[in-house]
This record gives structure tokens, C-alpha cells and sequence, in this order.
């Protein structure tokens, strides 16, 4: 099947220069603490993406294509009234479907962690299904983690996923990890933007209502151009809690992503990070 949403995922052999800086102003909302989030989660949703990166945002996305992809990325952190500090740093590969990332996390208590995600995918008639495996180590930690995760091709211009997180509700560093539902799509109007949305649904870990959390992410693709504008907005039950805005080159590329941190009166840069990806097709499914 030659879908426009297949197409549209065709990956560019090169490796292109960086060309832009992607900012995220943030609403209070930090990571649970002790427990490292994955940059690449911060802009891709379950529906975004097709090479290693796939591993985080939906394991189903690794064999959608037939690729190789490799990840290097590193996230700084910006005390107020201190140094940078290198706070988490990630290598990882992505061939056909068999994916492996390592996560090395310092956090700001001098905790450390370490983090083994193992991903296998595998093609389906008009989409792909896929398994993750998360192994956390370090400071006495021992638990796993497992999602699964679905991509669908319905038609022409539509991409749809849904995943699972936290299956068996794992203790990662004494925090509980409730399970995760989340569901999202991805519409081609045309061959300079596509629209993505996500919605995901967590259980409450202290009352009996679900919390939600919403996501939209937009990006445009000038005619005759690799670049790449990217707009992302998260929102949860209180509101506005971040907006992304990039500006990528290409299908590979390097990705600058810094974190605005905005309190009561005042604004600062809190994160900075960088993502290299570098990716190459091998053979074209469907």
C-alpha cells in the first residue's frame, strides 16, 4: 500500500546540518521526580514517529517502515543560580524492528539511574504492532516496565495509534507508575502540513477519577524546502502546561530543544537539550 502517509514517512539518507532551535515554554508541571522522562517524548506523539525515537513514543512505530536509525542525545539542566550540569544523556539504535536505547540519568538530588529500553516491532497489513521493555538499575533500583503499541494505516491520509504504558504498574526509585492510556492521530490535509493529536488517560493515584492529559502537535513543510516548522502544545486538567517550538531540517537532523520555565513574575531558561538522529531506508514496506 503506497498511502500518502507512507510516503510522507520516506526517509532522506543524509545526515543534514542543524538549522533551527526548538523552544518549550513550560507551565509548573515537573517529572515525577526520581524518574527520567525521554526529551524525544517532549514533541513526539504516538503517531509522529518511525525510527528509534519510536521506542519512547510508541513501539509500534519501529517496523512501520523498514529502517535503520541511530539516537544521541543530551539534556542539560539549568539550576536556578548554578551551572549547567549534564543531567541525562541517551544512545540508541533502531534496525527493522529490533531497537535498543540506553538512558543515563542524573538527577538533581545526586541520585543516578540507569535505563535499558528493548523494543521489537513487527509490520502488519496496513500498520504495525510493537512491545517495550524497560529495565531501571542503578542506586539499588531492579524494575520493568512494558508497553505495547499499535500503528494503523487506514487510509490515505491518516495515520492512527494507541498505546499502553506502565503494564503492571511497575516501582521505579519508590514511585508507583499508574498505567497509561494513550491514543492519538495524524492527518496529511496536503504536501506542506500535517496535524497531530494525542490524548492520554492516567489513573489517579490518589482519588477515583482518571487524569488527562492533552497534546497537539502541528508541523509545516514549505514546498521545495527540508525545513521543517514544529509547533507542539501539552495540556492536562489544569490547563496549559508546555508549547514546543522548532524548527528541524529534514527526516534525519539534530533537534535543539530548551525548557522555559514560567513561576509568578518571573521566566527562565530551565533545560537545554540535543538530539542527533541519523537514519537510512532500507527497503519499502507495503
Amino acid at each position: 500500500m503506497h498511502s500518502r502517509a507512507v510516503q510522507l514517512l520516506e526517509i532522506n539518507n543524509s545526515l543534514p546540518p542543524l538549522i533551527g532551535l526548538c523552544l518549550m515554554a513550560a507551565m509548573p508541571g515537573p517529572l515525577v521526580a526520581q524518574v527520567g522522562e525521554p526529551r524525544t517524548t517532549a514533541y513526539e506523539l504516538v503517531t509522529t514517529s518511525h525510527d528509534v525515537r519510536s521506542i519512547w513514543s510508541n513501539p509500534g512505530g519501529l517496523s512501520l517502515i523498514s529502517e535503520a536509525s541511530v539516537i544521541a542525545e543530551a539534556h542539560f539542566d539549568l539550576p536556578d543560580g548554578s551551572d549547567a550540569r549534564l543531567g541525562q544523556y541517551t544512545v540508541g539504535f533502531n534496525s527493522r524492528g529490533l531497537a535498543f536505547v540506553y538512558q543515563r540519568d542524573r538527577f538533581l538530588s545526586g541520585l543516578t539511574g540507569n535505563t535499558f529500553r528493548f523494543g521489537i516491532s513487527t509490520p502488519m497489513r496496513r500498520g504495525a504492532v510493537g512491545f517495550g521493555i524497560t529495565l531501571y538499575r542503578g542506586d539499588g533500583d531492579n524494575a520493568r516496565d512494558t508497553d505495547i503499541g499499535v500503528r494503523y494505516l487506514p487510509g490515505s491520509n491518516m495515520d492512527l495509534g494507541l498505546v499502553v504504558r506502565h503494564i503492571g504498574r511497575p516501582v521505579v526509585r519508590g514511585i508507583a507508575l499508574p498505567i497509561s492510556v494513550a491514543g492519538g492521530a495524524t492527518w496529511y490535509p496536503s504536501s506542506i502540513a500535517n496535524l497531530s493529536g494525542q490524548i492520554s488517560v492516567t489513573e489517579n493515584q490518589v482519588g477515583s477519577n482518571a487524569n488527562l492529559d492533552y497534546r497537539i502537535r502541528v508541523v509545516i513543510s514549505p514546498p521545495r524546502l527540508k525545513a521543517s516548522g514544529l509547533v507542539s502544545v501539552a495540556l492536562d486538567n489544569d490547563g496549559l502546561r508546555r508549547v514546543h517550538i522548532g524548527l528541524v531540517w529534514g527526516e534525519s537532523s539534530i533537534v535543539a530543544l530548551g525548557t522555559v520555565e514560567r513561576l509568578p513574575g518571573t521566566t527562565r531558561l530551565e533545560t537545554i537539550s540535543l538530539t542527533g538522529v541519523a537514519s537510512r531506508a532500507l527497503t519499502q514496506v507495503r
